[in-house]
């Protein structure tokens, strides 16, 4: 789906690993959950925001599973999500 240039700018937040991150911090004393991540960061003008472009205004389900592919070998490649 993205070139290995393309793919080496997408920008990783490693929030998937990391225990109190900001996207758990934006929910505490609003929702109670356990865990919280981001992939990515999304910022504009930025290879995040032209694959969501493809995914959500063209309609472009390719876009949609190759970013499901990265979240998931993310989330897999992490212990903090595995609920039993």
């Amino acid at each position: 789906m993205l070139c290995i240039q393309c793919f080496s700018q997408l920008p990783v937040t490693g929030f998937i690993r990391q225990p109190g991150n900001p996207v758990e911090k934006i929910f505490y004393g609003r929702l109670n959950i356990q865990q919280a991540g981001s992939a990515f960061y999304f910022t504009k003008e930025s290879v995040m925001q032209r694959m969501m472009v493809e995914l959500k205004y063209r309609g472009n389900k390719n876009a949609g599973y190759y970013l499901g592919q990265l979240l998931g070998m993310q989330l897999a490649d992490s212990d903090r999500f595995c609920f039993s």
